[in-house]
């Protein structure tokens, strides 16, 4: 079950059907399957992709936005 808290309100109870408990020994092996092939996304898209821990970033040298639709229409399939 989850719930949130912010700016002094309360969320909803929802209860959680998929996830890795945290501090779970698989935790940082199914993270980095689950992210295995992200870089090769942006990468054929013509974007820039930088990491740092759980956190990720993409960049363009261009101000089209269709290159970052395209990465985001080929990681959802």
């Amino acid at each position: 079950m989850q719930q949130i808290r912010y700016a002094g309100r309360l969320s909803f109870v929802m209860q959680l059907v998929y996830g890795v408990s945290q501090g779970s020994l698989l935790g940082p092996l199914l993270f980095l399957l689950y992210t295995a092939e992200l870089f090769d996304v942006i990468a054929c898209s013509g974007l820039t992709g930088h990491s740092y821990v759980d956190d990720t970033q993409v960049a363009s040298s261009s101000s089209s936005i269709k290159a970052f639709v395209e990465c985001v229409e080929r990681a959802d399939a």
